[in-house]
């Protein structure tokens, strides 16, 4: 999938919003997958194909980014963001992408094993940080990022203990909690800067 990259601030920021709106399908894919554990593969396999389809947008909005002079900030309806900024935020985006596809990917394929309690939780925290991000990202574009709150990215993590088969996903589980965490820290900071 080829995404349009003029040079302008607004088609960059689009592709930014677009890389938030991938990575939150990815993470309520997951979500749905370990709240339904049926059809493991197939879900597994619609992840996967996410989490490739936002490392492609990743790549582009790096190289429409790379094509900014570094002293330029992209200007929306209030609140502008620094290029180094955005690619901080694009490539946090991407890690928690591929965290959850890794995630899915790690998931016993054996459907009886279903996920414990922490695992899911888990899973549904990485998705509500997911929607907070995309949305805030689509709320910045309009110049609504002033005062800015991002309460999804908590730890549940060591929420208890987690069956040996499940310890893969809930350590990718963390990693794009962390990744979702950084993420927001670094559209707090950019908000605060506008």
């Amino acid at each position: 999938m080829r995404l349009s990259l003029r040079t302008r601030g607004k088609s960059r920021f689009f592709l930014l919003h677009q890389n938030a709106m991938n990575t939150h399908k990815a993470a309520k894919a997951l979500s749905d997958l370990m709240a339904d554990f049926t059809d493991v593969a197939a879900k597994a396999d619609e992840i996967a194909a996410l989490a490739r389809l936002g490392s492609e947008i990743a790549q582009q909005t790096s190289a429409a980014l790379h094509e900014t002079r570094p002293d330029r900030r992209m200007v929306f309806a209030g609140p502008s963001i620094s290029r180094r900024d955005a690619l901080r935020l694009t490539h946090r985006l991407r890690a928690m992408s591929d965290s959850v596809a890794r995630a899915a990917a790690a998931a016993p394929s054996d459907e009886t094993n279903t996920p414990p309690a922490a695992v899911m939780e888990a899973a549904a925290s990485v998705a509500a940080c997911a929607r907070e991000l995309e949305k805030a990202i689509g709320a910045f574009s309009a110049g609504g990022a002033k005062g800015l709150s991002l309460t999804a990215a908590r730890q549940v993590s060591g929420a208890g203990a987690t069956p040996h088969s499940w310890n893969e996903v809930q350590r990718q589980l963390a990693k794009a909690l962390e990744s979702g965490r950084s993420a927001a820290g670094a559209l707090r900071a950019v908000a605060g800067k506008g």
